[in-house]
């Protein structure tokens, strides 16, 4: 945040403008930051040895010393890069701007100032469906941060259950697990466990099932179809391990 401001055009911003850039931050950083502590977690239980050295440093005069200075803690800093290595979070993509211009190993040339875009490996268009849906429950489990009423509104409940401040903490709460759904599906994919993504995406028929049971008690029935009958779909998907191509 620091740096964006240092970084600004002369003129000054509106309040509009720094919280359109705030928000841009935050998505930004949301799935990289829950996806890396997501593989930290994982390489700590894979390498148990770590666990009580990384304790002690913590538990030391060392952390008193990170807490005022931001420096410190040389072997939490080494494990975390050393998980970003192993795991790391843009094996999505490597996105490059070319220098000087060069031919690639397929005989494609590069302009000077062109930017290139390398998938990974194990990328196929199978893949597509569920980075898709875990991308979209991802963000779209933050609205409620931003305008909880709006976010009921667009799931498709009534507007009276939109305005009920009891029911939208609720909204809140349940948003936030759908978004950990998502995350979890990056995650998994990111650490090439397709058939978990499968497993994951099956586990949704449930949510099918409730969305459209609650939908039409509340007297919404054109979104309980719609929410029950898209929901099935992502569950069928994983249900048919579409994503680890069985």
């Amino acid at each position: 945040m620091e740096q964006m401001f240092k970084t600004r055009p002369e003129k000054p911003w509106t309040a509009e403008r720094i919280i359109h850039e705030l928000m841009a931050l935050w998505f930004g950083s949301n799935h990289s930051i829950a996806m890396s502590i997501n593989f930290a977690i994982q390489n700590i239980c894979l390498y148990p040895e770590y666990v009580e050295p990384l304790r002690k440093e913590l538990e030391g005069p060392a952390y008193k010393i990170f807490e005022a200075t931001g420096n410190g803690l040389p072997l939490l800093d080494s494990f975390l890069k050393e998980s970003s290595r192993l795991s790391p979070v843009d094996s999505l993509s490597t996105r490059r701007k070319a220098l000087k211009p060069f031919h690639l190993s397929d005989g494609t040339y590069i302009e000077r100032g062109q930017w290139i875009f390398v998938m990974f490996e194990h990328f196929v268009l199978r893949h597509i469906p569920p980075l898709l849906i875990a991308t979209t429950i991802s963000l779209g489990g933050t609205m409620t941060f931003f305008n909880v009423e709006k976010a009921i509104q667009t799931f498709g409940l009534p507007q009276r259950i939109a305005i009920s401040k009891t029911a939208q903490p609720v909204m809140t709460l349940s948003s936030a697990r759908i978004s950990a759904i998502g995350i979890s599906i990056w995650a998994l994919y990111l650490g090439n466990h397709f058939e978990a993504v499968d497993v994951v995406c099956a586990t949704m028929g449930y949510i099918a099932l409730v969305d459209g049971y609650v939908c039409w008690k509340e007297g919404v029935p054109g979104t309980a179809a719609w929410r029950t009958a898209s929901t099935a779909l992502v569950a069928l998907w994983g249900l048919m391990g579409m994503t680890a191509g069985r």
